[in-house]
């Protein structure tokens, strides 16, 4: 018990020392978007959601519920939408309720870099990429800049120098409908967010989900573009759903291990853990492990047992005991084959009519055969041939 005391105290010992030289390390940003709400990289969106939770004046909430699912359970009433993620694809189901929802009075904004599904057929709503842009995350890097600029005829112009990368998709459909307008555009005239007004509500359609993350929201200079682009749902509570980025599961990606793998410092020393637990079983196994004994497997006896009873009947002689347990099992085998049982039935001319016909041989043949069989008891005395003789008919039939 002391050995193994031990051990737990050098791998914590190591996991702490591993801990501690890495801790200091610079912060290198993975810049990967995930539109994430627990996640508080540039491009998560951690921020986003707390300066919301805290300054929505209709008040907030979050969920990882589908359009359906929150239609169903009455969280759409008087309330707006809001969804931020890479891709979606609604189902023609969940299209036709987020329209209804809309033309009933309720306002969604959609930023997503791809509009695939039903929302594609239902609004001919199509996006390109910009293979020129410099298609490159890593904002710390200077990069190219392009100016956003707001155009809605209900909204105050303003205008918002951001990197070109950040809105390397631009829509090329969906705004063939006269009530359709644009919200914003790029200096280079490529629109990024429009308007569809539907019913007594209103739909808004972003392909630059970049823009609403950690990144823009903690930046002086830029925030104001999230305030801007919200205007449209400010005068109800406000309801932001990950079902379309994380799915119904997004609660799960909250677990104490993923934070452990997110930190560095607390990953290396992790890995070195696992490293140092791994190479203690692999040496306390190969000290430990005894020997396997090899077990042979049984030998079948059965042919030396059948030569020790062959050999006691033929010291014995005893030609007709042989013949008459040869008989049980014959009888045995013919009634299980042809129904007849020849040691309880008469053997009469009944029998041998049935016997011949059932079993295709000559009715002299089988009456020869049961009267030679009828005559032999224990105590009488025969020989070798007649016995091979009567056996071999036997086994014929």
């Amino acid at each position: 018990m002391k050995k193994y005391i031990l051990y737990l105290a050098i791998l914590g010992i190591i996991f702490l020392i591993m801990y501690q030289l890495n801790k200091d390390a610079p912060v290198q940003h993975t810049w990967q978007p995930t539109f994430n709400t627990g996640d508080k990289q540039p491009f998560g969106d951690y921020a986003f959601d707390k300066v919301l939770e805290k300054s929505w004046e209709k008040g907030y909430t979050h969920s990882y519920q589908s359009i359906k699912a929150l239609k169903d359970a009455g969280e759409l009433e008087n309330a707006n939408l809001l969804i931020l993620a890479h891709e979606f694809k609604p189902y023609k189901e969940e299209m036709e309720v987020l329209l209804d929802y809309i033309r009933q009075g309720g306002n969604a904004l959609i930023a997503a870099s791809l509009y695939l599904g039903a929302i594609e057929d239902s609004l001919k709503l199509f996006t390109n990429f910009d293979y020129s842009a410099v298609f490159n995350y890593n904002l710390t890097i200077e990069q190219p800049k392009d100016t956003f600029r707001f155009c809605a005829p209900n909204l105050p112009p303003a205008t918002y120098l951001l990197p070109t990368s950040m809105s390397s998709y631009y829509f090329t459909g969906g705004y063939t409908q006269d009530s359709v307008y644009t919200v914003v555009e790029m200096n280079t005239k490529r629109r990024v967010m429009l308007h569809y007004p539907m019913g007594k509500g209103n739909l808004i359609v972003s392909c630059t989900p970049l823009l609403f993350t950690n990144y823009t929201m903690l930046s002086d200079s830029i925030n104001g573009f999230i305030g801007n682009s919200l205007a449209y749902l400010q005068d109800k509570p406000l309801i932001r759903t990950e079902y379309y980025g994380v799915g119904s599961q997004g609660t799960a990606v909250r677990s104490p291990f993923r934070y452990l793998l997110s930190q560095k410092p607390l990953r290396w020393a992790f890995y070195l853990t696992l490293i140092a637990v791994l190479l203690l079983l692999i040496f306390t196994a190969k000290r430990k492990q005894k020997i396997i004994p090899v077990i042979q497997p049984p030998a079948n006896k059965l042919l030396a047992f059948v030569n020790s009873i062959a050999a006691l009947y033929i010291r014995k002689n005893n030609n007709a005991d042989i013949i008459l347990k040869k008989q049980i099992y014959w009888a045995e085998d013919l009634k299980h084959r042809y129904g007849i049982d020849s040691i309880n039935e008469s053997h009469n001319e009944d029998f041998f009519q049935r016997f011949s016909l059932k079993t295709g041989q000559p009715l002299d043949k089988v009456k020869s055969l049961f009267g030679q069989l009828d005559t032999i008891h224990e105590n009488v005395a025969v020989s070798d041939e007649v016995m091979m003789n009567l056996i071999m008919q036997m086994n014929i039939i």
